[in-house]
């Protein structure tokens, strides 16, 4: 048996090469139990003003850019959400 994961860091690439091992994992959680870097919520008015400024930059970049090109931009847009 292999003792390797499927993780966030790797999430793009495929096969064995790519995954996590399990005692990297379990060091991984003992050291954020023990240093308390624990994940947490981000304020409300954060993600508004980020999503504002998401907005700001897709519509400066469709003022600027050819037809084209914005709609790429607004699918590339649309699949990052």
């Amino acid at each position: 048996m292999d003792d390797r994961y499927a993780t966030p860091f790797y999430t793009v690439f495929s096969g064995p090469h790519w995954l996590t091992s399990g005692v990297e994992i379990h060091a991984n959680t003992i050291q954020t139990l023990l240093n308390r870097d624990y994940l947490v919520a981000v304020p409300e008015w954060t993600r508004v003003a980020s999503m504002f400024a998401a907005a700001a930059v897709t519509t400066a970049i469709a003022a600027a850019a050819p037809g084209q090109m914005v709609a790429i931009w607004m699918l590339l847009e649309t699949l990052a959400i």
